[in-house]
């Protein structure tokens, strides 16, 4: 039976010049945490679950965790903030923005937006990010539309087509969504704005315990950081057996968990 082991893609790409497919079935769950300044609630979370459909199709699910979900992460305690609504859902890849369009959105009504141009590196306009650069944005239309919120209990789900087969070049070569403020942190290739968050400014609600009365209600939380992961399978005595690298679509924060599984036929 073949076994798995986690390993860095940074420390293979060296070794090979050839793109890796993302085939169907292909999946990867990142955690996605922040907001680390000061002035803003800290422990805030949600998962981004990447599943390919096909070779050109991959769906995007983003879900902020509830207490049941935030537990199954393994956060101790399991951090929640139950009144928690999703704003704005950014993302980068690799590429021209004419490669991908996008449908299938559930809630119905959400849409997507060309943001920032991808040579952008500094002066963004995603929400809550502190000018951080993003390619695409998934948002609510004008105010007034009656279009279903993205809280604890709804996900904001949604397919991404590619003109060509998805390579996970496409994300190990995308820019980073930088903050212009340090304490923001080192980005991601996945970055939201959350709003309406209910813990009490006048208590500690960070790690560090550095809060104090004046922060927002809101957070920006980052995934796909700098470090990326991918599955290995075991060569069995098989001659025709796949390389060590394929099978790779997984990315993840430095020290966060990562979840990535490949549904293979028998």
């Amino acid at each position: 039976m073949r076994q798995l082991f986690i390993l860095c893609v940074v420390m293979l790409l060296p070794f090979t010049s050839q793109a890796t497919p993302i085939l169907a079935g292909d999946t990867a769950t990142i955690l996605m945490v922040g907001d680390s300044r000061p002035d803003n609630p800290n422990n805030v979370f949600a998962e981004l679950r990447l599943e390919a459909l096909s070779t050109t199709e991959i769906q995007f699910t983003f879900d902020l965790l509830d207490s049941f979900e935030s537990e199954d992460a393994g956060l101790t305690p399991p951090y929640y903030h139950s009144g928690a609504k999703l704003d704005a859902f950014y993302f980068n890849l690799d590429g021209e923005l004419s490669q991908f369009s996008f449908s299938d959105f559930q809630p119905a009504g959400w849409l997507m937006n060309e943001l920032d141009s991808p040579t952008c590196t500094v002066g963004g306009t995603a929400k809550g990010s502190g000018k951080a650069c993003f390619a695409f944005e998934a948002d609510k239309p004008n105010p007034g539309n009656a279009v279903e919120d993205v809280t604890v209990s709804t996900d904001l789900i949604f397919t991404v087509t590619k003109d060509s087969a998805w390579v996970i070049e496409d994300f190990t070569d995308a820019p980073l969504g930088v903050s212009n403020d340090d304490a923001a942190g080192p980005g991601g290739i996945f970055g939201a704005h959350v709003q309406a968050l209910d813990l009490s400014c006048n208590v500690i609600t960070s790690f560090d315990d550095d809060q104090d009365s004046d922060c927002s209600d809101s957070a920006f939380i980052y995934g796909g950081g700098l470090e990326f992961t991918t599955v290995s399978i075991d060569p069995d005595p098989d001659p025709i057996s796949e390389p060590a690298h394929l099978a790779l679509f997984s990315l993840a924060l430095i020290g966060m968990g990562v979840g990535v599984r490949r549904r293979r036929q028998q």
